[in-house]
């Protein structure tokens, strides 16, 4: 057996037993409906839109902003001919 195959054989095996542990400490207990929960919604909302615009709009302008500020200037420069 290679090396690859026997430590494939000992994860499987791993899961079964952890499955079987798993399967016998919830044998005795008695089984429970699930708990359906309603949550109902008010529709969109237009505040919180509005702010996660106003956040992205500044961020926007800030980041425009810094790059205007650190870029050089690219304008060759004058000789004085005087």
């Amino acid at each position: 057996m290679t090396r690859r195959a026997h430590s494939g054989t000992v994860c499987g095996l791993v899961v079964v037993a952890a499955l079987a542990l798993c399967g016998a400490a919830t044998a005795g207990q008695p089984k429970r409906a699930p708990v359906v929960v309603v949550v109902k919604s008010d529709g969109f909302h237009w505040g919180d839109a509005a702010i996660g615009a106003a956040a992205t709009l500044g961020l926007t302008l800030a980041t425009g902003g810094a790059l205007l500020l650190a870029r050089t200037p690219s304008r060759p420069e004058r000789k004085n001919h005087a």
